[in-house]
């Protein structure tokens, strides 16, 4: 795969042994889910500062619940990040 020409590499989040997510400043940040010979746009939400969807942070506790955190707030995953749910408040929210 390719780094976007205006991206650069902000931060890598290893959750298993096929999948990774790299997060870049300036460009949509890259998941892999086979193992680091393909990289595609990851469906984190956009910021509020540009139009890439840019995280600030990023965790996993397990391959399928993760938060990552934006300019735009916190977010949270119960499918491996195919999905994003917005978290209005910080705390335990059901099913995160």
């Amino acid at each position: 795969g390719r780094i976007g020409s205006y991206g650069f590499p902000d931060g890598l989040v290893v959750v298993d042994e096929n999948t990774a997510w790299m997060m870049q400043g300036r460009e949509d940040d890259l998941v892999t889910r086979d193992n680091g010979r393909t990289w595609t746009h990851a469906a984190l939400p956009q910021t509020y500062f540009g139009q890439a969807g840019s995280a600030e942070g990023l965790t996993f506790a397990d391959p399928l619940h993760g938060w990552t955190f934006t300019t735009a707030g916190l977010w949270g995953t119960t499918d491996g990040g195919v999905h994003w749910t917005y978290l209005p408040v910080i705390g335990r929210v059901p099913g995160y």
